[in-house]
């Protein structure tokens, strides 16, 4: 979905969407060390991010699954 770009770090936003785009067009897995930041608490946190594209057995991608780990 969408939205989630927003809590990226905004130095780090434009690379982080580049990197992201790249890897929907070529449906290839998302890997990437970025910031987030905590608008609330004003706290910027490391982590890195990844995702897999799950593709159906005819190659149409499913959908992505991902995880984020503080790093």
């Amino acid at each position: 979905g969408s939205g989630w770009e927003n809590i990226i770090y905004e130095e780090d936003q434009k690379r982080v969407a580049e990197e992201w785009q790249r890897a929907v067009v070529s449906q290839r897995d998302f890997d990437s060390t970025y910031r987030i930041y905590n608008r609330e608490t004003g706290k910027i946190t490391s982590i890195h991010g990844r995702a897999t594209v799950i593709k159906h057995s005819n190659g149409a991608v499913l959908g992505w699954f991902g995880m984020l780990k503080s790093v």
